[in-house]
């Protein structure tokens, strides 16, 4: 099939896009967020707003200054002067109430609209070591105490004696971990979770161990893994013998049992891997594992260095009720050294057929396959670096949107 590719004007000096509805009719309107550079003082911050009448026509455009003390989430909210702000349909930025507006310019702060609790959409805000959960119109819902982790040290550099201070803001887990149909809110501790929920232990293999470097957690995701209506724990680690090269992963389940995690399997990835994306690519409700991978052992990483690219797969590993299937590669490409960044997504149904497409960047071409194997289409990418999905016509099919530095393009199947 060929695809169809829709040119976007992009704004200068684009440094995020996203894909989000922002007026609540059905269809994503892209949101690019770019730079507005300044002579004098902190840069300015604009977000341009892309709506769409078809995959095929660009209906309108609106450009929203956020001033120089901005802070998006996810296209709808974002953070200036004022406080927290909502992002309405024609491009105006209206206040909402809450306790973030009455906060300092220099006050820790961080935000997000990634979460639903019991079905709806939640604004998670963080700050002065708590989680406060708000309605999307403002509304407070609840605090929870949440402290960030991090450390000082001291610093004796040419210039003089100084402070190095690194904040790590805590994580955050919404689910309905003991099946009581009923969500919790919950922070993820060294040692446990707590929070709205009580407190539930978490294995004793994600808790650092002093001295060991011989395993690493790289990635943590929870998810229902065996459809009973509790929060699963799947955790991927690097192993090794404390040196990077060489390394293997490992990828463990742990049921959730309402009070606790017990193992139920791992798998051994054979080569290096530190992200997982769980996603249902086959369609039939429950999440299967995808696994970008890339062979870090010496005689790879060898002949990377003489022809400056190494190869890199990505893996499907199927959810077989509960456990994850033998894997299979779906991908097999290779990344320049010299510029070691790619761009996929399995985020994309372009056919309409209930399954996930997987998309991504090949040096000058985007490249669309099934899972299968089987090319659906490519095009050029036009200096494209980063894949955003979206449905921007409401029917159910996202839509990928490839762009770059100065420019984007909409992709469709034709």
């Amino acid at each position: 099939m060929p695809l169809a590719v829709l040119p976007v004007d992009l704004p200068d000096h684009a440094m995020h896009a996203m894909a989000q509805d922002t007026d609540g009719d059905g269809d994503d309107e892209l949101i690019i967020a770019s730079r507005q550079p300044a002579e004098d003082g902190p840069d300015g911050a604009v977000l341009t707003v892309v709506s769409f009448s078809s995959p095929s026509v660009v209906e309108d455009t609106d450009r929203i200054s956020l001033g120089t003390r901005p802070m998006v989430w996810d296209g709808r909210f974002a953070a200036d002067k004022n406080g927290l702000v909502s992002l309405t349909p024609r491009g105006v930025l209206v206040a909402q109430p809450n306790p973030m507006s009455a906060l300092g310019p220099t006050t820790p702060r961080h935000g997000r609209l990634v979460y639903t609790l019991d079905g709806r959409p939640v604004l998670a805000l963080w700050s002065d070591g708590s989680y406060g959960l708000y309605e999307v119109d403002g509304t407070p819902i609840l605090r929870t105490p949440a402290p960030a982790t991090g450390w000082v040290e001291g610093s004796d550099d040419a210039g003089g004696e100084g402070l190095n201070i690194t904040l790590r803001q805590p994580g955050l887990v919404i689910g309905d971990v003991d099946g009581d149909g009923a969500d919790e809110v919950l922070v993820p501790g060294p040692k446990e979770l707590t929070g709205t929920g009580g407190s539930i232990d978490l294995p004793k293999r994600i808790v650092a161990k002093e001295g060991d470097d011989e395993r690493w957690v790289t990635d943590v995701a929870w998810v229902d893994m065996n459809g009973d209506g509790k929060l699963d724990l799947v955790l991927s680690e690097m192993a090794g013998d404390g040196s990077f090269f060489g390394s293997t992963a490992e990828i463990s389940w742990y049921t959730g049992t309402g009070s606790s995690f017990v193992l139920s399997g791992t798998l051994k990835t054979g080569t290096g891997s530190w992200e997982m994306f769980l996603r249902d690519v086959d369609g039939d409700g429950d999440p299967d594992l995808l696994v970008p991978q890339v062979d870090i052992g010496v005689t790879s990483l060898a002949r990377g260095l003489m022809s400056k690219r190494i190869p890199v797969q990505i893996s499907l590993y199927e959810n077989t009720g509960g456990a994850f299937a033998e894997g299979r590669v779906v991908l097999q490409t290779s990344v320049d050294l010299d510029d070691p960044t790619t761009a996929w997504t399995a985020d994309a149904d372009l056919n309409g057929d209930g399954r996930s497409e997987l998309v991504y960047i090949e040096g000058s071409q985007v490249i669309v396959r099934s899972l299968d194997g089987t090319e659906l289409g490519r095009t050029h990418s036009l200096g494209s670096t980063e894949l955003v999905t979206a449905d921007v016509d409401g029917d159910g099919r996202r839509e990928v949107f490839a762009w770059g530095e100065d420019r984007g393009v909409l992709i469709t199947l034709e």
